[in-house]
């Protein structure tokens, strides 16, 4: 713990694929580029990971599987676990998302300034078949907070659910979904 790009798997992933892992009862913490697998995927695939009862914090790009990821991604399961950032970019399983991702459900509990959303804090790309519930907590004056995404600066979203209690009592931009 301490530094940037922190993940138990990997830190600074490129090309590797990523298959059938799970994590229980990891407490992981660095400064940016943080999760509980990898701190930031390239072009890669990850299928079926699950993170359960783990805490993962940081400053910057924190996320409950990964810190930022431009992976495909199928079957992601975050579980009743606890992803803080001190600023920015904080999501249930990405901080930031710049991948497809097909099918993934987060009851993560997230907090931090701006940019936080259930599945990713910022995404990119395509998200269908996500669902997020738990809790999602703006701590300052912040910006872009959402049930699934904090912010979608392009892709799309489809079939997605959200049951998290989203809140920001000084934030700007707070949505159920995005």
């Amino acid at each position: 713990s301490g530094g940037s790009y922190i993940g138990a798997v990997t830190g600074l992933g490129t090309t590797e694929q990523i298959d059938y892992v799970t994590v229980n009862n990891l407490t992981l913490s660095g400064a940016d580029y943080v999760g509980a697998i990898f701190g930031q995927a390239g072009a890669q695939t990850l299928d079926h990971i699950t993170v359960n009862n783990s805490t993962v914090s940081g400053a910057n790009y924190i996320g409950g599987i990964g810190g930022s990821s431009q992976a495909t991604s199928t079957d992601l399961t975050v579980a009743n676990t606890n992803v803080s950032g001190t600023t920015n970019y904080v999501g249930g399983v990405f901080g930031s998302n710049a991948g497809a991702i097909n099918r993934a459900y987060s009851t993560a509990n997230i907090s931090g300034i701006s940019y936080l959303g259930g599945i990713a804090g910022n995404n990119t790309s395509a998200l269908v078949q996500v669902s997020s519930g738990g809790t999602i907590t703006a701590t300052g004056a912040g910006n872009y907070i959402g049930g699934i995404v904090g912010y979608q600066n392009a892709g799309s979203i489809s079939k997605a659910v959200s049951i998290a209690n989203v809140s920001g009592a000084s934030a700007s931009g707070v949505g159920g979904i995005i």
